[in-house]
């Protein structure tokens, strides 16, 4: 069903159309809210209410934007009421999966050495780590861009900032992890990179 049909059958209350929107978005969502938060309970409970916000809002969307942008938007936002609510943020396993059976970052060691692997895991732990210390505002821009690979326009629409802003947030958040990682600077590009989910931090 085309973008605009489906919107607008949601804005009819049609629960079958609401469906096929949330089976389209809902592992995404998940991702986001889980990369966020840090926490599967939550991650499940910002999820939840992020459709409930879509389905009660969703006459005021004025499609000045994509839906996904939209969406996204909700979910960002309900996240970092979650993180004012709670900001000790639980940091979880990196072995930790999704709701697919997928862990969330798989590490591949390109050698197939453990000992690099191990060390590419601790790197992992570190890094989340160090995500959840940044600002909420540059926690968010950096989540969005460097593990879901959202292009920096959109995630100025998500975040209600113009684009200057959400790179500026991203370069200092980038220094800033930069900084806290600075003792994993032996581990070489190559390896860095193949984090996989898109973190692929410039250092």
């Amino acid at each position: 069903m085309e973008e605009k049909e489906l919107i607008k059958r949601i804005k009819k209350q049609d629960e079958e159309a609401f469906r096929e929107l949330v089976d389209l978005y809902k592992n995404k969502i998940y991702s986001l809210c889980f990369s966020m938060l840090k926490n599967e309970h939550d991650a499940e409970d910002a999820a939840q209410e992020t459709f409930i916000k879509v389905y009660t809002k969703i006459g005021k969307f004025k499609e000045d934007s994509t839906l996904y942008t939209w969406i996204y938007k909700i979910a960002t936002n309900t996240c970092l009421d979650y993180i004012r609510k709670n900001k000790r943020a639980k940091i979880v396993s990196i072995n930790e999966t999704d709701e697919d059976g997928k862990t969330l970052f798989d590490i591949v060691s390109p050698s197939g050495n453990p000992e690099e692997g191990a060390n590419n895991a601790l790197f992992l732990e570190e890094l989340k780590k160090a995500i959840d210390k940044l600002p909420p505002d540059m926690k968010t821009a950096v989540v969005l861009r460097d593990i879901h690979d959202i292009p920096y326009q959109e995630i100025a629409q998500i975040t209600n900032s113009n684009l200057g802003t959400v790179k500026s947030r991203i370069s200092r958040g980038r220094a800033v992890l930069k900084k806290l990682l600075s003792q994993w600077e032996h581990l070489s590009e190559k390896s860095v990179k193949e984090v996989k989910g898109g973190a692929e931090y410039e250092m």
